[in-house]
Parts: C-alpha cells; structure tokens; sequence
C-alpha cells in the first residue's frame, strides 16, 4: 500500500474515534506498528493529528479556522503542485485575485515574467508581491489577524466594482452535500462575491478538505466553479461541475 493510501486510511480511523491507538490502528490498516508510527508523525508535521504518550494519537479538526503558520505546515507539497497548475491557467494580460489562504499564496512562486495584474487581500501575499515585478493591488477592509487578511463590508465593496478574468480561491472544506465551505461567514461572503465577479473562479484545495464541512457555503458542486486538486475520490469524479489535477 502507498503512502499517501495508507495515510488516509488512518486518516479515516480517527475520524471514528476520538482516540485512537497505535497497535489499534496497525490493526485495522494492515501494516506494522513502527510504520503507523512513522505515518502519524508525518499527520503531526502536516497539521492533521495530535500525538499523546503511550502510542494514541488524536485527529485535529480541519473544519475550524487555523492560524497562518498551522495552515503553512500542512501538506505544503501539494499545495505547491497546486499553485504550480493555477498559474499555468494564467495568461499575459489578465487581471486576477488571489484570496489571503496559504494555498493560493503557491500561486504566487511561479507568476514570474507574467505580464498580468494581482489583486488580493491578504497581507502575507502583497508582501510577496512588493518583491516581484508585478502590477499589484490590495483590497482593504477589516483586518482579521488570525488569517492575515482583509474582510467585511469595505473589501465586498470594493470587488463588488471589479471585474476579474480569474479568481483563486481557498477552501476549508469541500463536500457533496454543501458544497465549498469556509469556518468564516465572513470571508465566505468575500468569496462569493468574488466568483459572481469573474470570468473564471477556481478553488484550490488538497485531497484532505474532502468530506469535511466547515460552517459556511461560499459555492456548491455544481455552481461555475473549476476545482483545482492534487487527488479526487472517485464519488466525487462525477458530481463536481469542473475540476483539474495538479501534475
């Protein structure tokens, strides 16, 4: 069995429990313990499980809003992968936004000798974009510390007078039944009214937001929306309006 197979088996295990131990889960995915042992230490690093003493171990849950740097660890290869395929979608001459998230913030790496225009609303990102040669913009408002992004009346506001050629948008969860979900209502209002103002509005979001629902709906499956993923469940192949896989 494959890494990344495995991992989300265990993955699925502590969805089920709100403990779980070592030799329970060896057990149940079919593989040894010291294996296990490595694949949790590898969920820790990434953000997803919480590791007691005496071989249990704890799903975090991923529906709720994490800070910056708790969102920056988390499966950071793929969000690259990710990034790396939105700006491929990027062509000279457009105008485009970026939502604050940390997946978006991948795009961000591979926009150089772009002949384009950014707009966004998060602070990590503009700050990034001051060190490119790039025409930038960033959309004020209120500022929301946790995530380091703009929000609320003022940001809607000033989209809501825009017109985008593409959006790329992050999520907190993505499901059949609701759709593409943020822990925020807030910030799910921005991003919908982001989609209602583009040409193209894309979702980047790794293989783990799958089946996870978080408080708000910013858009469903079958809205005019193109998911971009590193890996797809097979339920969802047929039922998703629009979506592309990262290389």
């Amino acid at each position: 069995m494959i890494p990344l197979t495995r991992r989300e088996k265990i993955l699925d295990e502590l969805k089920n429990s709100e403990v779980v131990y070592i030799d329970e889960i060896a057990r149940k995915v079919g593989t040894s313990e010291q294996t296990i042992r490595r694949d949790l230490m590898y969920l820790e690093k990434h953000g997803l499980v919480e590791r007691f003493h005496g071989g249990a171990a704890k799903l975090i849950d991923t529906s709720r809003e994490l800070s910056v740097p708790q969102r920056l660890q988390r499966f950071s290869e793929s969000k690259e992968a990710i990034g790396k395929k939105a700006a491929s979608l990027i062509e000279d001459g457009d105008v485009i936004f970026l939502d604050g998230g940390t997946t978006t913030a991948a795009v961000l790496n591979h926009l150089a000798n772009k002949e384009i225009t950014v707009f966004t609303n998060g602070i990590m990102h503009i700050s990034i974009l001051e060190k490119m040669n790039l025409k930038a913009f960033i959309i004020g408002g209120e500022m929301k510390r946790k995530t380091g992004c703009f929000i609320g009346p003022i940001a809607i506001q000033a989209i809501e007078k825009c017109s985008f050629d593409k959006v790329f948008i992050g999520a907190n969860g993505v499901s059949l039944k609701m759709g593409y979900t943020n822990a925020d209502i807030n910030e799910s209002e921005l991003k919908s009214t982001l989609i209602n103002h583009s040409k193209q509005a894309f979702v980047l979001s790794d293989s783990t937001k799958f089946e996870i629902e978080s408080f708000h709906q910013f858009a469903s499956v079958t809205d005019q929306v193109t998911l971009i993923t590193n890996q797809i469940p097979k339920a969802y192949e047929q039922k998703l309006d629009s979506y592309i896989l990262s290389d």
